[in-house]
């Protein structure tokens, strides 16, 4: 079969699961290429939560 992410080729789908697509089968989806790049690196900030000192993660 084909890869596939969430409907595509048949439907466009949502930014998050083309870039999910491209990072799980990297060079499979040039749409999933395009998103991710366009994205840039926003994970380099940090991370989004923290967790506070005593709680497990």
């Amino acid at each position: 079969g084909t890869q596939s992410a969430g409907g595509m080729p048949d439907r466009v789908k949502c930014l998050h699961a083309l870039v999910a697509h491209e990072l799980a089968a990297p060079g499979t989806n040039p749409f999933g290429r395009e998103a991710l790049a366009a994205a840039g690196r926003w994970w380099s900030r940090g991370p989004c939560v923290t967790v506070a000192a005593g709680e497990e993660e």
